[in-house]
């Protein structure tokens, strides 16, 4: 009994230590319940530097989550926004796997959308994106060590570069 009692203990925490994995090591506000009906927003980042912004939002594109980039007073903060309570988990999984180790859960009061947040760049989101699918892994990391250290490069000609090497 006593072995059994153990191998239960053992096997719980294996699968609790996993899960929490899985998950941002740092979550502000907490995960709602599946059964809740209102909408969720999570903020994986607010940037001083818009190419900051501007990276967090391809990294969350690469993976195939939307993203939107709101520029407030002296920062740009990256959200993903009208989140159904029951995908809340599911999301925080992928933004994980994107690199975020810290996100702000908050109830999508405004029921912000990405047609009604103003997005930074907005008229060259829709060029940036078509490049961005066009690069591979590996280019897309390249791009991703170069803007971190060529800061005062935009984003196009950085792709360029990596385009024609």
């Amino acid at each position: 009994m006593r072995h059994i009692s153990f191998a239960i203990c053992f096997l719980f925490l294996t699968v609790f230590c996993y899960a929490q994995q899985t998950l941002p090591d740092k979550i502000i506000g907490r995960i709602p319940d599946i059964a809740n009906t209102k909408t969720f927003q999570i903020q994986v980042g607010a940037f001083s530097q818009e190419k900051n912004a501007e990276m967090a939002y391809l990294r969350l594109r690469k993976n195939a989550l939307n993203p939107v980039i709101k520029k407030s007073a002296d920062y740009s903060r990256v959200l993903i926004c009208g989140i159904p309570a029951n995908q809340v988990y599911n999301f925080l999984v992928i933004i994980k796997q994107s690199g975020f180790n810290e996100v702000i859960i908050r109830e999508d009061i405004a029921n912000e959308n990405p047609e009604n947040i103003p997005v930074v760049g907005e008229s060259s989101n829709s060029e940036i994106e078509r490049i961005m699918n066009s690069l591979s892994d590996a280019e897309f990391f390249e791009l991703l060590s170069l803007m971190a250290a060529y800061p005062d490069k935009d984003l196009i000609s950085l792709i360029n570069s990596i385009k024609k090497q």
